[in-house]
């Protein structure tokens, strides 16, 4: 089963740059990427800038309207991604408790659906 793992990081939960836990942490996420490489099952995976950076487009009856701020009201922001080939759910389950935003976040594991190719 191909699976995408989205992660949601909260600010006001993660160690600051500056604290204590914070190297700890981002051991933790090498430690899970080195784990899912080395059992065979990761396929991408990719860190995302703050979502003050992201730009926003809408096309509504025919106009493009593009802005700056986070799609999503609240606390919570995409902080990144993985994309796994594992056996099932619960699975992908296992390699997503290894991430710290099962601490500090959430993270939501999603089947991707796979199209056959148009000729």
């Amino acid at each position: 089963m191909d699976c995408m793992i989205l992660v949601y990081r909260d600010p006001d939960l993660e160690p600051a740059r500056d604290a204590p836990g914070f190297r700890e942490m981002v051991d933790s996420y090498l430690r899970a990427n080195e784990r899912m490489k080395a059992d065979g099952v990761w396929r991408a995976g990719a860190g995302l800038q703050g979502a003050e950076t992201s730009t926003i487009l809408q096309l509504r009856g025919g106009s493009v309207r593009l802005g700056q701020a986070p799609y999503l009201p609240g606390k919570e922001q995409l902080a990144g991604y993985y994309i796994l080939d594992v056996a099932d759910a619960a699975a992908a389950a296992e390699y997503a408790k290894l991430l710290p935003p099962a601490q500090y976040g959430t993270i939501e594991i999603r089947p991707l659906k796979i199209y056959p190719p148009s000729n």
